[in-house]
């Protein structure tokens, strides 16, 4: 199956709230994530930084 997931990164809110950018510059996909657990605890631990995907 083939997944997809939106989300962003808080360095680019905040730059982009600078600068006036268009909100859709921050989002961002991961296609065919494999490994959810390690997504889920990474996002869940490091939530109020940053969402990310280590392969």
């Amino acid at each position: 199956m083939n997944y997809q997931f939106v989300g962003w990164h808080r360095d680019r809110w905040k730059s982009s709230q600078d600068k006036n950018n268009d909100v859709v510059d921050m989002l961002f996909r991961f296609a065919s994530v494999r490994n959810f657990t390690r997504l889920r605890l990474y996002i869940s631990n490091n939530y109020l930084e940053k969402v990310s995907l280590h392969p």
